[in-house]
């Protein structure tokens, strides 16, 4: 390892450690907890002590229509292991937005350069709004991670790496699962496959 990627490595690691110290600031103070979020800490707890698992989640703004229960799965495993630790829920957001710092940090590097990378990383992992929603105990603090999966394993396919269009469905149907509003995420790719097909490339 050159002296320039020690460096780099160990700039990552010191954003990663302010992004993790930012995040998890008085989390045990300052954690929003509203009616919604009550909803799936409810589903959780009712899934453990019924064993019934629920094949759906909290409606959206048309009642008859509901978000997926992936989050519900997520804050039940996390009560499980906590032995009901209200606070469970919000360590679960926090290590989606430290993997997302990360994996910002993997996408400005590998569609522009290290630099870039780090800036992005170190811009993301500061940002008041990107801190407020990563420590939310709520079905869309995973989003920003799926997402950025999601654009990496995209710009990953149509740089001719074949082997990570499964990886595309698979963000798709989990951004889907956790908001329906990301629905138009699958009409994108589909205008860029169909644009493909249409170049021939």
């Amino acid at each position: 390892m050159t002296k320039d990627q020690r460096l780099m490595t160990f700039l990552l690691g010191a954003i990663l450690c302010l992004g993790a110290f930012l995040l998890a600031y008085r989390l045990s103070e300052l954690m929003m907890f509203i009616g919604d979020f009550g909803w799936f800490y409810l589903s959780a707890r009712d899934m453990l002590l019924s064993g019934q698992v629920p094949l759906s989640g909290i409606p959206s703004i048309h009642p008859w229509l509901h978000q997926g229960p992936i989050w519900t799965y997520l804050l039940a495993a996390a009560l499980a292991v906590s032995n009901f630790q209200p606070l469970s829920g919000g360590v679960v957001a926090i290590l989606f937005g430290l993997f997302s710092i990360f994996l910002i940090y993997l996408l400005g590097k590998t569609m522009f350069s290290e630099r870039v990378g780090l800036l992005a990383a170190l811009l993301y992992a500061t940002s008041p709004l990107v801190l407020i929603h990563a420590r939310m105990p709520y079905h869309t603090a995973p989003i920003p991670f799926f997402t950025l999966l999601l654009i990496y394993s995209l710009y990953q396919f149509l740089k001719g790496k074949a082997s990570f269009f499964p990886l595309v469905i698979f963000s798709l149907v989990i951004l889907y699962n956790l908001e329906l509003a990301t629905i138009i995420y699958v009409g994108l790719v589909f205008l860029i496959l169909i644009f493909g097909w249409w170049k021939k490339k």
